[in-house]
């Protein structure tokens, strides 16, 4: 999902003007292997995407996060170690500088603005104003348990930020001994590389960016207003917190269901979101809303 909300940024949209940004949290035990998943994201990105869109892991300042993005590549994946020290500093939670706090704030911000310019805060000198159109920032992180839970505070999730992740938790896996390093997948490397190289343009103008529009089939269509009454409904008995970990659940499920159905097709064809890619997109998006939930 990671690989692809990158490899997505820019290039893809719904009929809504939904993009594929997303941020997931991935909690596990030390030693399970959580940089895994890192490594193989660089090599897939490595190998296919021309626009170095493999970000930092670590990030010092919300500066430094603005200038990869308005420096490197606007749509960037960064694959951040220690996610809970940055969710646990957002309000100041154990806070170690307001550098952290002002990250959490500018990835906040960012969700949001994949599909406009963004421009950041004002400086007295005007050419350091962080300037970017279309910013399409992408969060794999990773984190402990005890990182993760013990930083988390009602203001974290009333912040809204938390409510933007999809979390998933992992577990200890068994040793495998006479484990070999294996190449990537024929299949998925092309795949990827299609997408890495796509440039959707303009009719008749080749330096025009112009997404590539998404269509939704009718049925999924029902499906996703359903969904959206539905959490509108369960927010109005809930606690603010809980309802504001609810009220991105319908924005995540749009975007998922929008990744899910680029992922079964070469950029260059047709694209449509079927019914059971909403129904998948839901089922993941609730799950991860409903886990966060139990832990509170």
């Amino acid at each position: 999902l990671s690989i692809m909300s990158v490899l997505t940024g820019r290039v893809i949209k719904d009929e809504s003007g939904c993009r594929t940004n997303i941020y997931c949290a991935c909690v596990g035990p030390s030693g399970c292997g959580k940089d895994w998943p890192r490594v193989v994201i660089q090599q897939i990105l490595k190998e296919c995407d021309p626009r170095h869109s493999f970000g930092p892991q670590d990030i010092a300042s919300s500066a430094g996060l603005l200038s990869a993005l308005r420096d490197l590549s606007p749509a960037m994946l960064f694959p951040l170690d220690e996610l809970g020290l940055l969710l646990g500093n957002v309000n100041g939670a154990g806070a170690q500088s307001a550098h952290l706090s002002n990250i959490g704030k500018v990835f906040l911000e960012l969700y949001g603005s994949s599909g406009r310019r963004y421009i950041g805060s004002a400086y007295a000198d005007v050419d350091k104003t962080p300037v970017i159109d279309e910013p399409h920032a992408v969060v794999y992180g990773s984190t402990t348990p005890s990182t993760f839970w013990q930083g988390m505070t009602e203001g974290n999730l009333t912040s809204g930020l938390m409510a933007r992740f999809l979390v998933f938790e992992g577990a200890y896996v068994d040793p495998v001994d006479d484990h070999r390093e294996m190449p990537l997948p024929k299949r998925l490397v092309e795949m990827a590389t299609a997408w890495g190289h796509y440039k959707p343009v303009a009719p008749g103008d080749l330096e025009q960016r112009v997404p590539k529009v998404v269509t939704m089939s009718d049925d999924a269509r029902a499906r996703l207003k359903e969904h959206r009454r539905d959490i509108t409904d369960r927010r109005k008995d809930e606690s603010e917190a809980v309802a504001a970990l609810w009220s991105r659940v319908a924005e995540k499920s749009q975007k998922l269901a929008l990744l899910l159905a680029c992922g079964r097709h070469n950029p260059s064809e047709a694209i449509e979101i079927d019914i059971q890619d909403m129904d998948q997109a839901i089922a993941i998006s609730n799950w991860s809303c409903r886990y966060l939930i139990s832990k509170f």
